[in-house]
């Protein structure tokens, strides 16, 4: 694992933001084969992430965020906002496979997707401050140690 790890740190410090997505994505498909010792699956993969990286993308909206959202967005991020999560197992895994087989955030045609329709990924420095946030189905993320580390922390 530190092979990949070390990759990681190194795309992200060469800004080669796509490499350090596609790496880190591979990781829960890697700890899921090394938990067990059987063949990974998309349903592992889920499992493994919500079981120890979902904790970071869990909401935690205030009554009067989840008021604005209700009143500027659509009633179903609304629901999917209740649901207490950001980003599930089965979205990763929807996402990991149309980043690694499609080149694309757009998950909304993978069999695993389970809210989101797509995430948008925003290089760091970005002028407006999204990260995290929902918007018609879409999650913003911006890229940054945290969407990387995450998942081996």
């Amino acid at each position: 694992m530190q092979h990949l790890t070390d990759s990681i740190k190194i795309s992200i410090t060469n800004k080669n933001w796509y490499c350090a997505i596609a790496t880190a994505l591979t990781i829960p498909d890697i700890c899921s084969k090394i938990s067990d010792g059987n063949k990974t699956s998309g349903k592992k993969y889920a499992q493994w992430f919500d079981d120890y990286v979902g904790d970071s993308y869990k909401t935690n909206y205030s009554e009067g965020q989840l008021a604005m959202v209700r009143k500027h967005s659509t009633e179903e991020d609304y629901q999917n906002l209740l649901k207490g999560t950001k980003l599930s197992g089965n979205d990763c895994y929807a996402l990991r496979c149309a980043f690694l087989h499609e080149g694309t955030g757009t998950i909304s045609t993978q069999k695993a997707r389970e809210i989101l329709d797509e995430i948008k990924f925003l290089e760091p420095g970005y002028k407006l401050n999204l990260h995290g946030s929902i918007q018609n189905n879409k999650l913003i993320l911006t890229l940054m140690l945290q969407l990387v580390f995450t998942f081996y922390n």
